[in-house]
This record gives C-alpha cells, structure tokens and sequence, in this order.
C-alpha cells in the first residue's frame, strides 16, 4: 500500500461523508453511541463486552465476510490462471487458522500469502507464521499489505520468505509463479526476498 494512500483518501473520503449527512439530515459517527447508524432496529457496530459472553455469541452469528483485498488478490490468481483458496473469515482465534492449515496440507500448497492491511499486531502476526512454518514446513511465506507502512523494521523481521512492498494485486500472482519455477523472484520490484543466510535482497522500487 502506498504510504500516501490515507492522504490522498481522507479529504474526498470526508467530502462524500460530509454530503452523505447533509444528505439524509443527520450525523452519522462510528465514534458518537447517538451517532452511530441502525440496521435491523440494532445500532452498528454493536456494543459488547470484549470477549464476554455477547460478544463471542454475536462474532458466531455473524455471516460470512469477504474484504476487498482478498477479492483483488484473487482475481488476479484466476486471471493467471493459478490454483488459489482463501481463508478471509473476519476475527478469529489462532486455532481456526491450525484447522484451515491442516485442511490444505495434504495439497502441499507452494505458497501461503498474508495480508497485513487488516493486522497490525505483530505478536499475533508472529504466531500465525509460527503455525504456518510448523503445519506446512515446504510452504514458501509471503507477507505484504499495510503493517509495512506502520512499523517497517518489525515488519521484515516477520518470519517469512518474501515480503511485498507496494501494490500487491499487480505482482502476486507474478511472486507465485515465480516460487513454483516460472520465473525469477529477483525479477520482480517491490520485494525483500529471505536469502539462506537469514539476509534480506531487496529488488528495488516498485512503480507507483
């Protein structure tokens, strides 16, 4: 993600809301409980105690959820014509992800590509890829998305394989032919590869 995308967003981002409450006669603020819009009769989002009770019932009802990233990765994966699966469930505990890996294990899936524009916690990122390398040992890792914009050191020094800086939608599918032997890694801008010796190459700039 480029570094200016939250500038370049946030004045006509404000604009549209702006015109949006003009609009329907009201303020509507995530921040402000009065605020806040109603779906259903029910106030959004809800009110829940963190990890009471409620709240793991409301997180269980909740339907499936697919954000934008993971429908423009995968997009370019079918147009690649690459075999693909996507885990994009929303919030969930670090066992759900053991069984997703378990599940996919017997494919011997040649890469596992994590999106970090929706995680910042780099414990639980640290965690995830412990899983990873521990369930699916032969699996190359592949990081991209916003965490790298908020904390680069922390950020390359994740466990994985390649990292991608920059636009991730136009080079993935290019980063995983390239692991399954069609093509050169160090081809491709925008990367940090892990080298044997635990060193970072970096590929150079990525166009923006």
């Amino acid at each position: 993600m480029r570094r200016t995308s939250g500038a370049r967003l946030h004045g006509p981002l404000s604009q549209a809301l702006h015109e949006f409450e003009h609009f329907i006669g009201r303020s509507v603020s995530l921040n402000h409980l009065e605020s806040r819009p109603h779906f259903g009769g029910e106030s959004w989002p809800p009110q829940y105690e963190a990890r009471g009770p409620s709240y793991m019932a409301y997180r269980g009802t909740q339907p499936p959820r697919r954000t934008l990233a993971s429908v423009t990765l995968a997009s370019e994966f079918e147009r690649a014509g690459l075999q693909w699966r996507v885990f994009d469930p929303g919030v969930q505990d670090l066992s759900y992800w053991r069984r997703r890996f378990e599940e996919v294990k017997a494919q011997k899936p040649a890469t596992v590509a994590v999106c970090t524009t929706f995680i910042v916690c780099e414990p639980w990122l640290r965690a995830l890829t412990a899983s990873i390398r521990e369930i699916l040992p032969d699996t190359k890792i592949l990081i991209g998305g916003y965490y790298y914009a908020v904390n680069v050191k922390k950020f390359l020094s994740l466990d994985a394989d390649v990292f991608g800086v920059g636009e991730g939608e136009f080079r993935l599918a290019q980063i995983v032919k390239a692991v399954k032997g069609r093509g050169r890694l160090e081809d491709i801008k925008g990367l940090y590869i892990r080298q044997p010796d635990g060193t970072l190459l970096h590929t150079g700039h990525a166009k923006q």
